[in-house]
């Protein structure tokens, strides 16, 4: 195989594992921000585990149906997702706390620099540990799937250009 065609195929792997993340389990990124921003759940104050796993089974229902995905596949999704649900929520109370402290500091008279440096700080590392669960959380459903599950389901998920 040409060194072409191996750089080719990694790509393909990373855009497959970006593009399953974006479009299936990228919620705990989501949360983490916080921001009252446009988006899902923005605006409707705090969201129970119930309401994020519920959510984030949809996503997972539609992408499992996608692939004609097993019983057994299912509840082995469904297990992840139990599991990554409270951590997604307490992201976003974390990105809640830190947009608040945000607020606070720049509503603040004569805003200190290095508060708000802090706070983005902060916020960085929080958008990376979310980041790194959503990433074990992507693993972990792709472990379920099959190779060709993962390939099949690369190509049917819309494309964002």
């Amino acid at each position: 195989m040409s060194k072409q065609n191996t750089t080719s195929r990694k790509r393909t792997k990373i855009g497959i594992a970006v593009g399953l993340t974006l479009g299936l389990l990228a919620i705990p990124a989501a949360f983490a921000a916080g921001s009252g921003g446009p988006g899902w759940g923005c605006h409707r104050g705090e969201l129970s585990v119930e309401q994020v796993r519920d959510h984030m089974g949809s996503v997972a229902d539609r992408a499992l149906s996608m692939v004609d995905a097993t019983d057994t596949q299912r509840d082995a999704v469904d297990a992840i997702l139990d599991d990554a649900a409270p951590r997604a929520v307490d992201f976003r109370q974390q990105g809640r706390t830190l947009h608040d402290e945000l607020r606070d500091e720049l509503s603040d008279g004569e805003p200190d620099r290095g508060e708000l440096e802090g706070i983005r700080t902060e916020g960085v590392a929080l958008f990376d540990r979310a980041t790194g669960e959503a990433l074990d959380t992507l693993l972990a459903v792709s472990d379920v799937l099959t190779a060709e599950q993962r390939v099949e389901l690369a190509e049917k998920l819309p494309r964002h250009r």
